[in-house]
């Protein structure tokens, strides 16, 4: 059975930059996104800006511990391939089992069907500021969203997160400052694991 590391934390609070950092570290290791169990949201509500992707019912929970489960079981899993730039789902690819499991998402430690196949815990807390500044700079840069867009998101996030993300925190057994130095995140993270 593969070595199972949960990844949580708010809106770019850097969870991804570490499952891929502790990815590449291991060596022998895959990320599973909570990102590519996006639902396919209406076209007409991703355009108006209504659809609502910091809500844990935007993502198919149900798929992703699925999925999970078949690789800490040895087993291939299908994953959706998600655009994040054009919210749609563009195809389907095979994840392959690893000696590592690096999970990471908004919802990974709120989730009992993910949180209770992780052996390690780990929650990014991040400064509202910081996290403010990133979130704007990706949306913006990144995705081309407009700053009425910027608005709207970033007020709908802060209360999803406060509802959502941060009770979760509680379930952590190790806790990073997201507004620390990575190599500093990656030894926390190895001390835990003794």
């Amino acid at each position: 059975m593969s070595l199972t590391i949960g990844i949580a934390g708010g809106t770019c609070a850097g969870k991804t930059r570490l499952a891929e950092a502790l990815a590449a570290h291991f060596g022998d290791a895959q990320v599973l996104a909570m990102d590519s169990f996006y639902r396919q949201q209406p076209a007409a509500a991703i355009a108006d800006g209504s659809a609502d992707f910091d809500s844990p019912d935007a993502i198919d929970i149900d798929a992703m511990a699925a999925a999970l489960a078949a690789l800490r079981a040895g087993q291939q899993a299908e994953i959706p391939v998600y655009h994040r730039a054009t919210s749609t789902v563009t195809g389907r690819q095979t994840a392959t089992p690893q000696a590592v499991l690096l999970v990471e998402g908004l919802y990974v430690l709120a989730a009992p069907a993910i949180r209770s196949q992780l052996d390690l815990k780990i929650f990014i807390d991040i400064p509202q500021s910081d996290q403010t500044a990133r979130r704007t700079l990706r949306d913006r840069d990144g995705y081309r969203r407009s700053e009425q867009r910027l608005r709207h998101d970033l007020a709908r996030v802060a209360a999803a997160e406060v509802r959502h993300v941060l009770p979760s925190r509680a379930f952590a057994d190790v806790i990073l400052p997201g507004d620390g130095r990575l190599d500093d995140q990656i030894a926390a993270c190895l001390a835990a694991l003794g």
